[in-house]
């Protein structure tokens, strides 16, 4: 009647100086499924525990040499054995024995003459006790050591529980957070649709994840992926949330460089062409809303190849860097410049009033861009196409300041023509 009861194979051992107490107790617990060994006294019971795997001790009080008091004493004093559970079986009844017992670690007493089947359900009792302590260590040990971190909430989001890779993530030990709501993580990050909607999910589907960012102990805001999930209780009511999460900033820096390259150039760190052409799509589309005007210039240097060819391509590359430098500077913070291929930049003027403007801004690139470089002078041509006068999508656009550009190359360089 017990095999279903998850706890065998069990060994016990049953120790007492009466050899037909030990063979009754043995007989009983072999034919119920577990393993039994025995000894007749308190000393023989201590090498028996450390000769086999023993899971349960029923133990003698009154014996000879060694009585069961100072073999449980012994057994309690020791790491290997503190674990295992006694139960005493003594002829003594006197509640200060009975006292003793429980003091110096027993799990139970039971007393002579034996009731077999009291005794039997006592065993299993404590076996079961015994897994459901060692499953409950074992996952207390796990959660210990999750390199995620892990927060423990009851309904009212009063932390009850953590680990150790919570406070290596957030900077913030046990004693610091439990009882304490998880508002002291906000970082203001998020608004309050934000949390709605997760709480919504939450109510009506019982878990939640996504990118939370959060606040460390030290003030930093740090972005994790976070899982939470809601345990119920025997009527579905919310007992405890369970939040897991881990710090992804490593994960977001290396998007971030991944993303910058995708967009930028990795030798003058302008925005590239593909950046650029979402730029103007954008910028036009804005300026078509605002029913405002926008100007795009197209910029290829002269006499570059020239240095090239003859200074070699390190300090032609040096050449680009610094054009780029001194055409960024050359720019208002709202201008937008991009290095789209070669020796060719571009910069997009949103919100450009009058043609008066563009130019003042292309007289001060020409000014910036005259180099000398070893007896090779650079200078810039530059094309000019103004949003909606010569095009009112991008491929237009920017074939009209192109095609300017190309005009003030074949009229010597080193100046600028608006697209008529």
């Amino acid at each position: 009647m017990f095999n279903n009861i998850n706890v065998f194979p069990a060994t016990t051992l049953v120790v007492d100086d009466d050899q037909t107490n030990i063979l009754l107790l043995s007989t009983v617990l072999k034919h119920s499924g577990f393993h039994v060994v025995s000894a007749s006294d308190g000393q023989e019971a201590l090498d028996c525990v450390e000769n086999h795997a023993v899971d349960l001790v029923l133990l003698d009080i009154v014996m000879p040499k060694m009585d069961g008091f100072e073999t449980c004493r012994r057994l309690k004093a020791s790491a290997q054995t503190a674990d295992i559970p006694v139960i005493f079986m003594s002829m003594l009844m006197e509640a200060s024995d009975k006292v003793d017992a429980f003091a110096i670690g027993a799990v139970d007493y039971v007393t002579k003459p034996l009731e077999i089947k009291e005794v039997l359900a006592r065993v299993v009792t404590h076996l079961k006790l015994k897994r459901l302590q060692e499953q409950l260590q074992l996952g207390h040990t796990v959660l210990m050591h999750l390199s995620e971190g892990v927060m423990i909430t009851d309904e009212h989001l009063r932390i009850v529980d953590i680990n150790k890779a919570f406070t290596a993530i957030t900077g913030y030990n046990r004693e610091e957070v439990l009882g304490r709501k998880t508002a002291l993580l906000k970082s203001g990050y998020h608004d309050h649709d934000f949390y709605w909607q997760m709480w919504q999910q939450l109510q009506t589907e019982g878990t939640w994840q996504g990118e939370v960012w959060n606040k460390h102990k030290n003030g930093r805001i740090f972005p994790e992926f976070l899982s939470i999930n809601i345990l119920h209780d025997n009527r579905q009511n919310t007992d405890y949330y369970i939040g897991v999460f881990h710090d992804i900033s490593e994960r977001k820096r290396a998007e971030a460089v991944i993303i910058h390259q995708a967009n930028y150039d990795l030798l003058t760190d302008l925005p590239n062409r593909n950046l650029f052409t979402d730029r103007l799509n954008q910028t036009i589309q804005q300026a078509k809303r605002q029913r405002k005007r926008l100007g795009l210039m197209f910029i290829d240097l002269d006499g570059f190849k020239g240095v090239n060819d003859h200074l070699g391509h390190d300090r032609g590359d040096q050449v680009l860097r610094t054009v780029a430098t001194k055409l960024k500077q050359s720019i208002r913070a709202s201008d937008s410049a991009a290095r789209i291929g070669g020796d060719e930049f571009t910069v997009i003027l949103p919100e450009t009033n009058d043609f008066i403007g563009l130019e003042t801004v292309a007289k001060k690139i020409l000014v910036a861009l005259k180099l000398s470089i070893h007896h090779h002078t650079i200078s810039a041509s530059i094309g000019i196409a103004c949003y909606p006068e010569h095009g009112e999508d991008m491929d237009v656009l920017l074939k009209n300041a192109d095609n300017a550009m190309y005009l003030a190359k074949q009229a010597g360089g080193n100046q600028f023509v608006i697209h008529s």
